[in-house]
């Protein structure tokens, strides 16, 4: 909108639309990439609990830093139907040397997956303390 002001054209400011907001998505972002060997590349920013990376493969989740001393293994055993879900009604938990799997210093049951871990969390902080 215009405005003649002694002579002179002034610009008024206009009502700018109001922006709509969307939904915040989760927090994993997805990028894809080509290289030669490949068509197209997706990868997906990592997945954490309490500050440390999840990563999946199958039915065992592995939890901790890769590059630490030790990590957690996260392996459902068990799973039950829940309306449309599968549920994990039985999981191991296994605190275990990072650079040797075969090396386990504590292993317990847990009847779901939060509470295997929350222990495994528990057990993870407390050795990489020392």
């Amino acid at each position: 909108m215009e405005a003649a002001v002694e002579g002179k054209i002034k610009r008024t400011p206009e009502a700018k639309p109001a922006k709509e907001k969307l939904p915040v998505k989760a927090q994993t972002k997805r990028t894809t990439t080509k290289s030669a060997t490949s068509k197209s590349t997706e990868s997906v920013s990592e997945l954490t609990y309490k500050g440390l990376p999840l990563s999946r493969l199958k039915n065992e989740i592995y939890y901790g830093d890769p590059n630490e001393k030790y990590i957690v293994k996260l392996t459902v055993l068990d799973s039950k139907k829940w309306e449309d879900l599968e549920v994990a009604s039985r999981v191991s938990v296994e605190l275990l040397n990072s650079f040797n799997h075969n090396v386990c210093k504590k292993k317990s049951e847990k009847t779901n997956l939060y509470h295997a871990l929350d222990i495994g969390q528990i057990w993870l902080k407390k050795i990489l303390a020392e």
